[in-house]
């Protein structure tokens, strides 16, 4: 399943229970990564917190939660071998 906002991966970065606790089931299948996403960093903005939410990235993790996340890798793997 392609995702449409990268806030929806930043989503898959938190743990099962942290978005458990900010109601937040299936993050793949979400419409709005953006708003869910400021459910757990309040006043979240892209420009503002997406370089330091994306350092806490565990990428082996992330890959093994997300189908379209390690599709991606996989794709600029191929691309970059």
């Amino acid at each position: 399943m392609a995702v449409r906002e990268f806030e929806t991966w930043l989503l898959l970065s938190f743990s099962p229970a942290e978005l458990g606790a900010a109601g937040v089931r299936q993050p793949e299948r979400i419409r709005d990564a953006k708003k869910a996403l400021q459910r757990l960093v309040p006043g979240y903005l892209p420009t503002a917190h997406q370089r330091d939410l994306s350092r806490r990235i565990a990428i082996d993790e992330l890959r093994q939660r997300s189908r379209s996340f390690d599709k991606y890798v996989r794709s600029v793997l191929e691309v970059t071998s």
